[in-house]
């Protein structure tokens, strides 16, 4: 809570090898970004945008939305299982996280996503930061 500083968070990111997300409620977490970009995968319920970016068996796994409690136990359990017992498909994970992240996550992609909600043409410069 409330860390902005980059090293901090590559610090307390450095330790972690898969990201679990259990909401039941959610829009898209920047926690995902952040992962992502770091190279580790994530096992998600299904709930808010998080479909659009956690792609199954890509860069992590995405629980069906039909999935109750005991089934959504059964989902991490199983997913946390198969990464941790294979680490050619770990590291396959890990590799695609980041470069989805690299991919979708950068910049120049939400300057282009900002231009393309809030002006006409999706060419107006936005202001550098």
């Amino acid at each position: 809570i409330g860390i902005n500083n980059p090293e901090r968070i590559r610090e307390e990111f450095s330790e972690i090898s898969v990201l679990l997300i259990t909401s039941y409620r959610e829009g898209f977490p920047l926690v995902i970004m952040e992962a992502m970009e770091l190279g580790i995968p994530v096992i998600s319920t299904n709930v808010g945008s998080i479909s659009e970016h956690v792609l199954n068996g890509y860069n992590g796994y995405i629980a069906g939305k039909e999935e109750n409690e005991p089934q959504l136990s059964n989902f991490f359990f199983n997913n946390l299982q198969r990464i941790g017992g294979d680490w050619n498909l770990y590291h396959q994970l890990s590799l695609n996280a980041r470069a989805y992240a690299e991919q979708h996550f950068g910049i120049e992609q939400a300057h282009r996503a900002y231009r393309e909600v809030f002006f006409d043409n999706g060419e107006a410069e936005i202001p550098a930061c």
